[in-house]
């Protein structure tokens, strides 16, 4: 889902008003905006090399609703790790666990469920 965020100035207030693509596409129908007053214009257009995908573009995403183009340089080991594994290559020294963590339990039926000790 795209967010747009407009900038409203009023006097010396500015506000930000964010909208769906789609919702922000009804009132650029209606008259009661433009896409120019949303474009995205890069400080430094010889550094910042971000493109914006279209507004319409649709995401291609797998069985659960997430990415299929995982990007692979952030991922420890390839997306293939446990939740102890992340926790160590960050090496969050400064990081106590209390008794209000979640803890992963697994489940009569295999799978991994979440319990909050309390």
């Amino acid at each position: 889902m795209a967010i747009v965020r407009d900038t409203v100035l009023n006097r010396t207030i500015t506000q930000y008003n964010h909208f769906t693509a789609t919702n922000f596409a009804k009132l650029v129908e209606a008259g009661e905006s433009a896409w120019e007053a949303v474009e995205f214009t890069p400080k430094n257009p010889k550094v910042d090399k971000i493109r914006a995908p279209p507004v319409d573009a649709q995401p291609e995403l797998d069985e659960y609703g997430l990415p299929v183009a995982v990007p692979a340089k952030e991922l420890v080991k390839n997306g293939d790790v446990s939740l102890l594994e992340c926790i160590v290559a960050v090496d969050p020294s400064s990081y106590n666990t209390t008794n209000t963590d979640a803890a992963a339990i697994r489940l009569k039926d295999g799978t991994y469920g979440g319990l909050l000790q309390v």
